[in-house]
């Protein structure tokens, strides 16, 4: 249904995922199955920003239960989409993506890992140094906004 919404029915299929995800937890397992990350990656490329905070919504949706982060973990286009997303030029996206990999890495050690290689993959294919979408953030001199600010400096710490 995702793929072939749009406009308002999108923004309605989308902004009701995390309330079917946590009404019915079952939903998270059979969706990974089904490559809904996939499907969720590929439309929040292409959506705005309200778009993408409520498929990040749902994303931390799927996170909280075991299938929904196992899928995750064996996903890495959803953890390279979050480190494209800390790149944003939205604070609320930016935030959110940044929430959203902390809860990876504080999952398990080996999320660390799986973290470095998005990054390393993701800045690489840009031509930029590892870590540069958090860099911007703390060099960030213009309207220093702090909760981004320790949410990176806590990433890169982790």
């Amino acid at each position: 249904k995702l793929y072939n919404s749009n406009g308002r029915d999108l923004r309605r299929a989308l902004f009701s995922l995390k309330q079917i995800f946590q009404d019915d937890k079952d939903l998270v397992h059979e969706f990974v199955m089904a490559e809904g990350l996939t499907c969720l990656i590929k439309v929040g490329a292409e959506a705005d920003q309200n778009y993408q905070n409520y498929i990040l919504r749902a994303l931390g949706q799927i996170m909280l239960y075991v299938d929904g982060m196992n899928g995750v973990i064996s996903h890495k286009e959803t953890i390279q989409w979050l480190y494209t997303l800390v790149g944003s030029k939205f604070r609320l996206v930016v935030k959110t993506a940044l929430k959203l990999l902390l809860v990876f890495v504080e999952y398990s050690e080996s999320n660390t890992l799986l973290l470095t290689q998005a990054i390393t993959s993701v800045d690489a294919k840009r031509g930029c140094k590892p870590w540069f979408n958090a860099m911007e953030i703390l060099q960030e001199k213009d309207g220093v906004d702090t909760e981004l600010l320790v949410y990176a400096m806590t990433l890169i710490n982790k």
